[in-house]
């Protein structure tokens, strides 16, 4: 018999707080999710960052989403609960400024087991998923990571256009990939070399590539073409065009960033690339993914993802192969992985 969640005794209104960054309120969304399924009778909002916003608007179960620093705090009395998925000084004072008279509750951060791991390496074990301790907040121990999954909300019109802007460039054998080599920090982006070397061997296996790029950063935004045969393609444009067209795709290759997470919301296939980091520092995807990197000594050197090598090799980019990450591809799709 499935025991009690601590929401079960939760009165609402509930208000779920986490401002940064696209992972992580991809990840939180989970324990939104985890409400509305158990609690659908508890109003929850969500406050975040302006710039992440289009991750929780129109979520199902959310009623409000506040963004921080624009919108006034409600009243004092407004929640009876406040979730806070930030955690450190920036949770405490958002819960304390938008929340004043909210029980206050959040997670483990386990800030110091990943900073051990990076220490001592792989030989210690990481902490649990992120998404799996922001979920025991809401149902304790009674959920496990393979349980979870993120969601956002998809612009069904924008995926729709961008479905039929591929199809009119051309049908690859083996469907569109989008390939998001970008990340937050310098070393976690897959290097260029590398990126092209993966590109080319998606297309010479049969698959469409649309590269993301930085918002931006290309010629002009949108869907563009990039190469003969109409199967490579460029994309830029801001966070709703980005979850549109990850879901207009027919599968998703990624460094360790907040794409592999968005990825996964819409429900389609991932292969996240794992340069200095790891999976086990509690970042990995859920959903119908695989984790690929090269198994070194070094990894993980750093918590987030360094700025430089320090050792100065970069070997776990240098010495990924893109046959490999192109095959795993293969074997998740074939249901191998």
């Amino acid at each position: 018999m499935e025991g009690a969640w601590p929401a079960d005794a939760w009165k609402g209104p509930v208000l779920v707080a986490r401002l940064s960054s696209l992972g992580d309120v991809t990840l939180a969304t989970v324990v939104v999710r985890l409400l509305t399924a158990r609690r659908p009778d508890l109003d929850v909002d969500f406050l975040t960052r302006p710039a992440f916003a289009p991750v929780v608007h129109d979520l199902p179960g959310i009623r409000r989403v506040l963004l921080e620093a624009e919108d006034s705090p409600p009243a004092q009395d407004a929640y009876a609960v406040v979730l806070d998925l930030q955690g450190g000084a920036k949770g405490k004072h958002a819960c304390r400024r938008y929340a004043p008279g909210a029980e206050r509750r959040t997670y483990r951060r386990a800030a110091l087991r990943r900073r051990v791991m990076v220490l001592l390496g792989r030989r210690v074990p990481g902490p649990e998923p992120v998404a799996l301790r922001f979920a025991r907040v809401v149902a304790g121990d009674q959920v496990r990571a393979g349980e979870l999954s993120p969601g956002v909300s998809v612009d069904r019109c924008a995926r729709d256009a961008l479905s039929r802007a591929l199809r009119a460039g051309g049908t690859p054998n083996r469907g569109w990939v989008v390939l998001s080599p970008g990340a937050s920090r310098p070393l976690k982006a897959i290097p260029e070399k590398l990126a092209a070397a993966i590109e080319a061997e998606l297309l010479r296996h049969g698959w469409g590539v649309v590269r993301l790029l930085a918002p931006g950063s290309g010629p002009a935004e949108g869907l563009l073409e990039s190469g003969p045969g109409r199967l490579q393609r460029t994309f830029s444009g801001d966070l709703p065009e980005v979850i549109a067209l990850l879901s207009a795709v027919d599968a998703v290759v990624s460094s360790d960033s907040g794409i592999q997470h968005l990825a996964t919301a819409v429900e389609r296939p991932l292969v996240a690339l794992f340069g200095p980091t790891v999976p086990e520092l509690g970042f990995s995807p859920l959903g119908r993914s695989v984790v690929h990197g090269v198994d070194l000594s070094c990894r993980p050197c750093h918590v987030h993802g360094p700025r430089l090598c320090w050792q100065g090799h970069r070997r776990c980019w240098r010495d990924m192969a893109p046959e490999r990450v192109v095959a795993a591809l293969g074997n998740l799709m074939a249901g191998r992985a």
